[in-house]
């Protein structure tokens, strides 16, 4: 079994692994980089949208937990161009953000299984430059047709307190490990520059 690097070091950005043959899931367990496998370079987007005091947050299908919506840029999309595709497909809004410039950077290892309802489940092993982002939705309106189409089977306005309750959660909502830092920093950021919550 891979071992729990969350459990025993904390932050998942604390980064004490050994950066050229450890790869944690996004739950926070250890793979081995295996012999003779290079490891694959990943940019992703990531949006977090927040108002009321709560977070909008996803689902997938395949899990328990909660994400903040985004994913993988594909090949010749910006950024942005990114950042607003996953978080339409995966939350069925359309959202802009507050700024170009992410509130967060993190640079690191990361192992992905793809099991795509398959029996021959698919392990990547990425480097990843995950990118955060502040954004703001359009509107209420919710394109059903492309949430059908991709993984998310449920979206969510999750409490601030909620997502603070890290460690004795006291209702259903978990959040995965990989989005603590993230979150942390850019709820903060937010409230450290506005005075407050943004209502929008």
């Amino acid at each position: 079994m891979p071992r729990s690097w969350y459990s025993t070091h904390g932050s998942f950005w604390r980064w004490t692994l050994n950066k050229k043959t450890e790869f944690p899931d996004l739950n926070g367990e250890i793979h081995v980089l295996p012999d003779g496998v290079r490891p694959l370079w990943r940019p992703s987007a990531y949006v977090l949208v927040e108002r009321n005091r709560e977070v909008l947050m996803v689902r997938p299908h395949w899990s328990k937990v909660f994400d903040l919506a985004g994913g993988g840029i594909d090949p010749g999309e910006t950024l942005e161009e990114g950042a607003l595709r996953e978080f339409l497909e995966e939350t069925g809004r359309r959202v802009k953000l507050r700024s170009p410039v992410p509130f967060y950077l993190h640079e690191g290892n990361l192992f992905y299984r793809d099991e795509n309802g398959s029996s021959d489940p698919v392990d990547y092993y990425w480097h990843i430059l995950a990118y955060f982002f502040h954004g703001s939705l359009e509107s209420e309106e919710v394109d059903e047709d492309i949430l059908a189409r991709h993984e998310t089977a449920e979206v969510r306005w999750v409490p601030v307190d909620d997502i603070w309750d890290w460690e004795n959660p006291t209702t259903d909502v978990r959040i995965r490990p990989f989005y603590r830092e993230p979150l942390e920093r850019g709820v903060a950021r937010n409230l450290d520059r506005r005075g407050g919550w943004d209502d929008d």
